[in-house]
């Protein structure tokens, strides 16, 4: 949409634009084929930009169209599965906790984190800002982060192992941690000169619906200092940091913001968290999403969803980028999603 880009970044800098910008992720068929004018087919990236440039003022990087179904084994023996919007891998499995730190000690030998990053090379990087160049000032793009710091913990062990070896083995989650800290400063110093990305999104899902994933206070002493060096990192360079993170953030808001985010997506309301008492706690954060899914977009009607807006707005006092509490999914009705962003694009702010 035309003035995408700047009525974006005018509420990440604290400003007033001249309407309220809707961010959101489309995963959902009719949506896309509403907007592009047909059905948008499995690895047409170029018809997905079309439709989600009409649809949206700012997206999460990548991921436009329907992935190809597939099947395959990774290098590390792990099953992966593609479906047209999911991807689902098995677990590392792993002999005990001293096997865990074993394996994980030879791969950081192999691969030192404070290596030079070489942008001029990195095909995912080079892909990212066609697509930026592409679209312009129509579609506000973050640049995806660097790493997942917490989730580097547990992803490739699941969360059984993970909690077995945490308590066997914690200095190696310490290690893990501070890999990837480094790893990500380093990124954001070899960042181009003339990269053109206003914010940089890190997604790190921390929480549960019902709480955070490890104690808060572990969090405290582990993750959130790391955290808010990567983040001085990349504020150096200019960009905004939109911090991404399904679950029950409630216990480590605070922290987050104290880590120094300028906003948090995406406000999974269907977890516990409340857009007014956030925007209450912080009023300079920016709150990205926030409308429910399951109750509201999937089985509500084209006036719950206005009303839903409406309230997200004034709980926000304007501090917002509206859009789903997760993503548009297949199970939200194409009539729910219009209305959505009707009720976003014609709100007198």
């Amino acid at each position: 949409m035309q003035g995408s880009f700047n009525r974006v970044q005018a509420v990440l800098s604290g400003k007033r634009p001249d309407r309220l910008p809707f961010f959101d992720n489309i995963h959902n068929d009719a949506v896309l084929a509403h907007f592009h004018g047909r059905s948008v087919e499995p690895g047409d990236e170029a018809g997905g930009l079309h439709a989600v440039t009409e649809a949206l003022d700012g997206t999460h990087a990548g991921g436009y169209s329907p992935g190809v179904p597939r099947e395959y084994t990774d290098a590390y023996g792990r099953q992966i599965k593609r479906t047209r919007w999911t991807t689902w891998t098995s677990n590392r499995r792993y002999a005990s906790a001293e096997a865990f730190v074993a394996s994980q000690h030879a791969e950081f030998a192999a691969a030192p984190a404070d290596a030079p990053v070489d942008f001029a090379g990195n095909e995912w990087y080079l892909c990212a800002r066609a697509l930026f160049d592409r679209v312009g000032s129509s579609l506000y793009m973050p640049l995806g982060g660097p790493c997942s710091m917490f989730m580097a913990c547990y992803g490739a062990l699941g969360l059984e192992q993970f909690s077995y070896f945490l308590a066997d083995e914690p200095a190696i989650f310490s290690e893990i941690l501070d890999r990837q800290m480094i790893h990500g400063c380093r990124w954001a110093e070899c960042l181009p000169k003339d990269d053109p990305f206003p914010a940089v999104m890190l997604a790190d899902d921390l929480a549960f619906k019902s709480g955070t994933i490890v104690r808060p206070e572990w969090m405290r002493q582990e993750y959130f200092p790391r955290l808010t060096r990567l983040i001085s990192a990349i504020k150096r360079r200019g960009k905004h940091v939109i911090f991404h993170s399904d679950g029950n953030l409630n216990a480590v808001v605070d922290d987050l913001v104290a880590a120094g985010i300028d906003a948090l997506n995406p406000i999974e309301t269907a977890s516990g968290m409340n857009l007014a008492d956030l925007h209450r706690r912080h009023p300079q954060l920016v709150l990205m999403g926030g409308i429910p899914v399951t109750d509201v977009l999937a089985i509500g009607t084209p006036a719950t969803v206005r009303d839903a807006v409406v309230r997200a707005i004034e709980d926000t006092e304007g501090r917002s980028l509206i859009g789903s509490d997760s993503e548009i999914a297949n199970s939200v009705p194409l009539a729910n999603f219009l209305a959505l962003r009707e009720a976003v694009l014609t709100y007198a702010v």
